[in-house]
């Protein structure tokens, strides 16, 4: 179904004139002779609209004009129809629906004849409108005339009682002010001698203060100097008491030491000497113990020229300490440490001189001959040297108060005295010269922040022959 609209409307060039839909669909119609705007638009009927007309430019398309009156024009659209219409005039809309072409004419006619008769009308209308308007500003200047007049008289009057008023007002503030200038004066004045008590009385209260600020630094002084005096007291009786206690607990270990020199010289003059198939083969259990096999110990003399060794320090039977690792590896050179940890052994060489710890713990510096090795492992492979890259800093000793560890391999292992707590480097081939391709893995199978347990931890020192 199609809508024909018909609207008669006077424009100026270049503008447009749109049907608009309450729905905000739009039509736009074209201008035809005798200023009627014409268009069509398709529906679906049944279909309510209301519409009204909106005027826009042709280049930019801005609303130049909308119909003031907005929502009258509205129906029940359900065929084919005709809508004839008239700008401001929502009266004079007419829809025709299916209509004959004779009915057209005489509608349109009919619709002319009323716009003509509406326009007169408007025009009667507005040429009134412009008379009484005219009237109306003629009475109203004559009004704001006479007014204009009364109010320039009344201004007149006002300034001259004003101008008297100030006159009065100025002589009292004449007066006013010459006598605030005396009570200030007399304030002023009194003011300063209550400042000069004030300012006495506050140099009087200062000097007391002083005085007792004085007195009270000064015994604070003294009573700071005897305790002073007693603190050092103390300190040189618990000093002499501690020095005392050291001299009796180094008499008794030095005591102890004697003793059990003793105790094991008796012990050797009654136990028999081993013979050398006896030693032959402690020897050669130490070697399997350490290294797994005597194979794999005889890598150590092709390393380092050395094939003999004594145990400086096992776990098994001397504390699990940093304090107890640190005496017994400490002035040593050539010193293996060995790690088992589940059925895996490994460890490190070092060649230096291992310096004393202490309570500041110690580090093996510069040793180019150090390296870490690998006898059993998770992956099967066969014995393995890594070379020391960066030899700076190799072994490290803890302090012997040290509650938590016990010794370390820079860049290599740590161990806890939680034996489960024991780890493995993640930055183990910036310092060593790692060939197999499993990196830190290769030694437990678990590198920082994983964790591994220890069951074995000994240091053995490598000399050239049983006597050294």
């Amino acid at each position: 179904m199609s809508i024909s609209f018909k609207i008669h409307y006077v424009t100026v060039p270049d503008q447009v004139l749109f049907v608009v839909f309450d729905d905000g669909k739009e039509v736009p119609l074209t201008w035809t002779e005798g200023h009627y705007w014409v268009g069509n638009y398709n529906y679906e009927a049944p279909k309510h609209y209301t519409w009204h007309y909106v005027v826009r430019s042709y280049d930019s398309g801005k609303n130049l004009r909308e119909e003031e009156i907005i929502g009258t024009r509205e129906h029940d659209f359900v065929s084919k129809a005709q809508v004839h219409d008239w700008w401001f005039y929502p009266w004079l809309t007419e829809i025709v629906e299916d209509p004959s072409e004779k009915e057209l004419k005489e509608t349109e006619e009919r619709l002319k004849r009323e716009a003509e008769e509406a326009e007169r009308k408007r025009k009667e209308e507005e040429e009134e409108r412009l008379r009484k308007e005219e009237e109306e500003r003629l009475r109203k200047e004559e009004e704001e005339e006479r007014l204009r007049k009364e109010e320039e008289e009344e201004r007149l009057r006002k300034e001259e009682e004003e101008r008297q008023k100030k006159e009065e007002e100025e002589r009292l503030r004449k007066e006013e002010e010459e006598r605030l200038r005396k009570e200030e004066e007399e304030r002023l004045r009194k003011e300063e001698e209550e400042r000069l008590k004030r300012e006495a009385e506050e140099a009087e209260r200062k000097r007391k203060e002083e005085e007792e600020r004085l007195r009270k630094e000064e015994e604070e002084r003294l009573r700071k100097e005897e305790e002073e005096r007693l603190r050092k007291e103390e300190e040189e009786r618990l000093r002499k008491e501690e020095e005392e206690r050291k001299k009796k607990e180094e008499e008794e270990r030095l005591a102890a030491e004697e003793a059990e020199r003793k105790r094991k010289e008796l012990e050797a003059a009654k136990t028999p000497s081993p013979t050398p198939e006896e030693e032959k083969k402690k020897e050669k259990e130490l070697k399997i113990r350490l290294c797994g096999s005597e194979t794999n110990w005889d890598l150590f003399k092709m390393w380092t020229g050395k094939a003999c060794c004594h145990v400086l320090y096992d776990s098994t039977v001397d504390e699990f300490t940093a304090e107890a690792f640190n005496e017994c590896v400490g002035g040593n050179n050539s010193v293996i440490v060995f790690i088992h940890s589940q059925g895996y052994i490994f460890g490190s060489y070092t060649s230096v001189k291992i310096p004393e710890a202490g309570e500041n713990g110690a580090e093996v510096k510069n040793d180019s001959k150090s390296f870490a090795f690998s006898f059993s492992n998770p992956y099967g492979h066969g014995a393995i040297r890594y070379i020391c890259d960066e030899p700076e800093t190799t072994l490290k000793l803890f302090p012997n108060n040290d509650s938590e560890n016990v010794v370390e391999v820079h860049n290599f292992f740590t161990v806890k005295q939680e034996k489960d707590k024991c780890y493995i480097s993640k930055n183990f081939e910036k310092s060593y010269n790692e060939t197999s391709g499993r990196g830190a893995l290769m030694f437990v199978r678990a590198v920082e922040p994983d964790t591994f347990p220890i069951d074995e931890l000994i240091a053995v020192k490598l000399t050239f022959n049983k006597n050294r």
